[in-house]
């Protein structure tokens, strides 16, 4: 195939190189050279770039073009505010590292736990879980940096997905004994048709509104809120009950995000839909309203990145602040178009419901390999630009 894409911990891996979203949905960041595993990313509203990788703390501000090494033997980290970067080391202990005045540079020995053996960043900020020598589980918040907030179930955290909306706690934790659902609080929630945690693929959540959990087997349950029939049916549902999307056949990928919908990608490669759609909002739909069971909308889909603006706002901007990637079975990078891309002409993005995003291309280059169709794409646009 002419490119690869795969997405982990919110890091999208383009022909293994990492990248991740900046301070707009089209502002691409790559985080390092192909190969590297980043475990965390923090992008600041003012384009600085916290990064954990490989057991080391790098910063990048705003302004530089290369990441600076500052803190070595670390097992993790994680931003809080605007000038807090709190990292993690294995004897237990905690300390921000980023602030220029002495005292808020105090370490802290965590309570409760026997040193630290890994960091989940079940969060954009704020929050992790930690698991200690003895396996045990905890959650730790910024705000309590000596505490703990509780002890979770299990003794590995397996899976983990997090709001795409900034100041918004909403979350999901699926450990190896149980399922976690973040939003007020954090609730241990029972699994959908007598599910293990061995029986998940993947979990995915939408602001305030739904968690979703693919299955091995290729099945997706819902649960939460259904005002845009982003379950999957027009049935009355109970938020805290789950239920099974009907889908034709095999999901292998789920993706998601501030958009209450879903997109599926099935083992044959047909790219399903629903949720979401008032004013056409995905004209390559056919439809003016929302889309109350799946839909086929693309064929030949082999992976797929959700793209949104982590610094957006409000939820009132959801619509301008997210972007579909995908790549097709020959390796192109294309984007789903919504009704305001094509400068919000819908003619034609009737016409053309996928285009090349070559303003990404710009990004991506020279790690994406490129085709005579994305050349030609590219060339015109920098051309115009």
């Amino acid at each position: 195939m002419l490119n690869d894409l795969r997405v982990d911990k919110e890091i999208a891996y383009i022909n293994d190189v990492p990248y991740t979203t900046g301070t707009s949905i089209y502002d691409i960041v790559k985080l390092g050279d192909r190969g590297e595993k980043v475990d965390y990313v923090k992008v600041t509203s003012g384009g600085d770039i916290h990064k954990i990788s490989n057991g080391c703390y790098f910063f990048k501000d705003a302004f530089s073009d290369h990441f600076q090494l500052k803190i070595k033997d670390i097992v993790g980290g994680v931003y809080y505010g605007t000038r807090f970067f709190f990292i993690f080391r294995s004897d237990g202990t905690v300390q921000n590292i980023s602030s220029s005045i002495p005292r808020e540079n105090k370490k802290y020995v965590i309570e409760g736990i026997n040193g630290i053996k890994d960091v989940y960043n079940i969060a954009l900020d704020t929050n992790c879980v930690l698991r200690d020598n003895d396996n045990k589980l905890v959650l730790w918040t910024a705000w309590m940096p000596p505490s703990i907030v509780t002890t979770l179930e299990g003794s590995q955290v397996k899976l983990y997905a997090h709001s795409s909306t900034p100041h918004v706690k909403s979350g999901a934790i699926l450990t190896d004994k149980a399922l976690y659902h973040i939003e007020s609080g954090i609730d241990s929630i029972a699994f959908p048709d007598n599910l293990t945690p061995d029986d998940i693929k993947d979990i995915q959540v939408i602001t305030d509104s739904n968690l979703f959990i693919l299955t091995n087997d290729g099945k997706v349950y819902a649960r939460g809120r259904n005002g845009y029939n982003q379950r999957g049916t027009t049935k009355k549902l109970k938020p805290d009950e789950w239920n099974q999307i009907e889908y034709p056949e095999k999901i292998k990928r789920i993706a998601a995000g501030n958009i209450p919908g879903l997109f599926a990608v099935s083992e044959s490669g047909n790219l399903y839909y629903h949720g979401y759609n008032e004013g056409s909002y995905y004209p390559v739909t056919g439809r003016k309203s929302n889309i109350s069971k799946p839909m086929k909308i693309l064929e030949d889909v082999t992976s797929l990145w959700w793209v949104n603006n982590p610094q957006g706002k409000t939820m009132k901007s959801f619509e301008l602040d997210n972007m579909l990637l995908f790549l097709d079975n020959e390796g192109v990078l294309r984007r789903l178009v919504n009704k305001h891309a094509w400068g919000g002409n819908v003619k034609l993005a009737k016409k053309y419901p996928t285009m090349i995003p070559s303003n990404v291309y710009e990004k991506l280059f020279p790690n994406l390999i490129m085709n005579k169709e994305m050349l030609l794409s590219f060339i015109g646009y920098k051309c115009i630009s």
